[in-house]
């Protein structure tokens, strides 16, 4: 067990909760948070900011890192003299004061981006991607998928190991051939083929979206992708979700 690991859990008995009531409290699936106890992974960003506000304990005190109370009084004025002039400086510019704050306005939403083919037509931009600029990128979002540098998930979000994606991604064709030669007698043949990142036809996206309450400006953090192929189903052509690649540890619910 890694020692991140075991201070949470040790802070977490300590304050009588179990781990489904921090992993809800928290945000963050109960098995991530099962596997970060374990040491199995190390929680980063948000996601250890929120185990710590819900176990009320400073972050230092959990990551290991100098504790702010270490720090010499010379430093500490320093620190505030540096914030005080960037407000300033930042207010300044804005031509008012006050705080600003980033409020929620979504933990999660998913919409899909379709994948143009060639030149767009006038405002095709708007809803598409072109093949040109997104070759790269999904190519680049399988191979690290299939290396295990991101964490990939079925679409029913359970974790994938690079063999098990590489294994959903394998299609298998039964095929009847003819010879070429007479008297062109039939035969029966399988072909097992790697998805091909160039037949992607869209990609959907899941991302938590915030805004500034002051200004206005909406940011929005991607925490998931999916590539999506369309198949024909009962004469109908419908969307294939491949797999999910998420950048931060897994807070959906399943």
């Amino acid at each position: 067990m890694g020692k991140l690991g075991e201070k949470i859990s040790a802070i977490r008995k300590s304050k009588g909760l179990s781990q489904e009531r921090l992993a809800e409290d928290a945000n963050i699936n109960l098995r991530t948070l099962q596997r970060i106890e374990k040491g199995e992974t190390k929680p980063h960003g948000e996601t250890l900011k929120r185990i710590c506000q819900v176990l009320d304990v400073p972050l230092e005190d959990v990551n290991g890192e100098p504790s702010g109370k270490a720090m010499s009084i010379v430093n500490i004025a320093a620190y505030i003299l540096v914030f005080v002039l960037a407000g300033i400086l930042i207010y300044g510019q804005l031509g008012r004061s006050g705080n600003s704050s980033n409020m929620l306005i979504t933990k999660r939403i998913q919409y899909d981006i379709s994948i143009g083919s060639g030149e767009l037509e006038t405002g095709g931009w708007i809803e598409s991607i072109r093949e040109v600029d997104r070759v790269p990128f999904i190519n680049d979002l399988f191979e690290k998928a299939l290396k295990g540098d991101l964490k990939a998930c079925d679409i029913y979000l359970n974790p994938l190991e690079p063999e098990q994606l590489k294994g959903l991604i394998t299609d298998t064709f039964h095929l009847v051939l003819m010879e070429p030669i007479p008297p062109y007698n039939e035969y029966d043949t399988c072909v097992v083929r790697l998805q091909d990142p160039g037949e992607i036809d869209c990609l959907r996206f899941q991302e938590e979206w915030t805004y500034n309450e002051d200004n206005m400006v909406v940011e929005k953090r991607v925490l998931g992708i999916c590539p999506i192929i369309k198949t024909n189903k009962l004469n109908r052509t419908v969307n294939r979700p491949l797999f999910w690649v998420y950048f931060d540890d897994i807070v959906l619910e399943k």
